[in-house]
């Protein structure tokens, strides 16, 4: 037995070293797991042998102590064995490497499509504040007035789809900014683990429907600008002049998005799959150890009563 205990603290010992090397982060609880059982495993291994030893040297007479050393010394180690084998899972593969290169991708891909998710956001904000200033206004022709109408109700429709990326993106950043790396086997692993989901499908959907109504917006903020009695509305052509600028703008903005997205899209999916797939296969030997580990744990509490 002490040669598996020999290999088993050597197991313990490496996979500590090659946790503390990743740039990953372990919650302390997951790797306390390992030192506490390692430890108790050296120290019952003293134990059963001092009590071996007093029992040969005719110290001791008592072959209860030494069956009671001697298992528990066994417990501690097949416990450690089960720790092994639940971390060399988590370890294989490299996964933590795709996993560190998911984390300063996702963060990068979140921090730059934030700076244009925003803006986007204050602009349709203010055009729909504009809108419904100019729809309580008299002597607007009702060619220009339709026009003005239609672009409210689409500036409204746009909304959702802009806040969605905007929660997908501040999801992103938070969850990553914050996720240890055993939480991802875990139940808060992202849902983009759990359920099979995808950030970059997410923002693609959210961006088809932006694009769409931006192009109906376009066309409105066209039969604005030309306007008959654009010219004559005194203040109001000043509101109407901005509600035509800043149509303009939010295309370019959405298209600069969309653009933005397409470049990064294809590599960020990619990683999704990567680590996805890593994950499923690690998940596999991990619940396997991690079932064994408290199957015995459990028989262990019982034999200590």
């Amino acid at each position: 037995m002490d040669a598996d205990a020999r290999d088993a603290l050597q197991s313990a010992s490496k996979s500590k070293s090659t946790i503390t090397k990743l740039k990953v982060k372990f919650s302390s609880s997951e790797t306390g797991e390992l030192n506490r059982y390692a430890k108790l495993t050296r120290e019952s291994q003293s134990v059963f042998h001092a009590t071996w030893r007093a029992l040969v040297s005719g110290k001791s007479t008592n072959t209860a102590l030494v069956d009671v050393a001697y298992a528990d010394y066994g417990n501690c180690l097949a416990m450690l064995q089960m720790l092994n084998q639940r971390w060399e899972a988590m370890l294989a593969a490299d996964i933590y490497k795709i996993a560190a290169w998911w984390e300063s991708s996702f963060i990068k891909w979140a921090k730059q499509m934030q700076a244009r998710v925003i803006p986007l956001q204050k602009e349709l904000k203010e055009l729909e504040a504009l809108l419904k200033k100019l729809k309580r206004r008299d002597m607007i022709e009702s060619g220009l007035q339709a026009a003005l109408d239609t672009a409210l109700v689409v500036t409204m429709i746009m909304f959702p789809p802009a806040r969605g990326i905007a929660s997908v993106v501040r999801a992103v950043g938070s969850s990553v900014a914050s996720l240890s790396a055993d939480a991802l086997l875990g139940p808060s692993a992202p849902d983009l683990f759990v359920d099979g989901g995808s950030t970059v499908l997410s923002v693609a959907g959210s961006l088809e429907t932006l694009t769409k109504y931006g192009g109906k917006l376009s066309a409105a903020g066209t039969v604005i600008s030309l306007g008959d009695s654009f010219l004559e509305m005194g203040e109001s052509s000043k509101d109407v002049e901005k509600v035509s600028k800043l149509i303009k703008s939010i295309k370019q903005r959405i298209l600069g998005i969309k653009k933005f997205h397409q470049k990064n899209a294809g590599n960020l999916f990619r990683l999704e799959q990567d680590l996805r797939r890593a994950l499923k296969g690690m998940k596999k030997s991990y619940q396997a150890a991690d079932d064994a580990k408290s199957m015995f744990e459990a028989y262990w509490h019982a034999a200590q009563k």
